[in-house]
């Protein structure tokens, strides 16, 4: 997958975690889970916990046979299924923001994923911004495709006004 099609699979992220048609959710109003939500949140725990338990059966199940993570570290390829499953150790995993995007055989779900563990020899910790690419076969779904990021820090505290510091 190029430059391009990860280009096309955040806007299309981007604009599933908009409100549709203009439309924006009444103050005060908590949004509801969709069932495409709802879903794919049990599917990405499945996932974390499927990993965190070195559990290969599940994993096999829920990782499609041609699955990359694409990221924005060097060197920029991509890592492959294999290296995946041996590198991807949660300790804690948790997601927010989840939005989906159905097509015909794929789904496109979107989040903030607050993980603790290790990748390979590096530690993760914090929160990314994850797009993830789900294909159907049948009545299930498998992880084709990872596009992660670390997600930026939201500051807290408003800043200073100018020449206050």
């Amino acid at each position: 997958m190029g430059k391009s099609l990860l280009i096309i699979l955040m806007m299309v992220a981007s604009a599933g975690a908009q409100p549709s048609r203009g439309r924006t959710p009444a103050a005060g109003r908590t949004p509801t889970r969709t069932r495409l939500v709802a879903q794919y949140y049990e599917l990405e725990k499945q996932l974390a916990t499927a990993a965190q338990n070195q559990d290969q059966a599940r994993l096999e199940q829920l990782l499609d046979d041609d699955f990359e993570q694409w990221g924005p570290e060097p060197p920029g390829d991509p890592i492959s299924r294999d290296d995946w499953k041996a590198a991807y150790r949660p300790t804690s995993f948790g997601t927010r923001q989840m939005a989906v995007r159905a097509f015909s055989d794929t789904d496109i779900v979107s989040f903030v994923a607050r993980q603790k563990g290790t990748f390979g020899d590096r530690e993760m910790i914090g929160d990314c911004f994850v797009v993830d690419v789900w294909r159907h076969e049948g009545n299930s779904a498998r992880l084709a495709a990872r596009y992660i990021a670390k997600a930026p820090e939201i500051r807290t505290q408003p800043a200073s006004p100018p020449g206050k510091h």
